[in-house]
């Protein structure tokens, strides 16, 4: 069963909530695990994905950083950027039709000024919101869920 439940929270860091893309899961033998995550954003104006790691040792999970972003050339950065009391993050979230096409992406809520570590938590956000899964398949085709039962 690929669709969960949600009880009208969303993933949040400083209790801004946050577009999250999980991107993937990883589990040991032991029963030890690690999600990983990114968070679309401008930080200090340059596009970045916000690296989240949650695991066994730090279920709550962290933000390992800031990987650039270079544009549509598949061109990946190979460290993380450190984030630093004084910068600033715009966070950044994609607007899709009913359909399920792209149609632009916004800034999500207000600029963020860095002051100590950022804090991922779930903040509620209400019962008038629509959660979706979207599945890529090997070819690179999108397919949307239907929308997650709210508990």
């Amino acid at each position: 069963n690929l669709i969960g439940t949600t009880d009208g929270t969303w993933l949040s860091i400083n209790s801004q909530p946050v577009a999250y893309y999980h991107t993937s899961t990883v589990e040991d033998e032991d029963g030890g695990y690690t999600i990983s995550g990114y968070v679309p954003a401008m930080l200090n104006g340059e596009q970045v994905e916000l690296i989240l790691i949650f695991s066994e040792e730090d279920p709550y999970g962290y933000v390992a950083g800031a990987l650039p972003v270079y544009g549509e050339d598949d061109a990946t950065a190979k460290g993380l950027i450190d984030i630093n009391d004084g910068d600033t993050i715009d966070f950044i979230c994609d607007y899709y039709s009913y359909g399920g096409d792209y149609i632009d992406s916004y800034y999500l809520g207000e600029a963020m000024t860095v002051d100590g570590d950022l804090k991922i938590s779930n903040t509620y956000v209400g019962d008038d919101f629509l959660a979706l899964y979207r599945f890529t398949d090997i070819y690179g085709q999108h397919y949307w869920s239907e929308p997650v039962p709210v508990d």
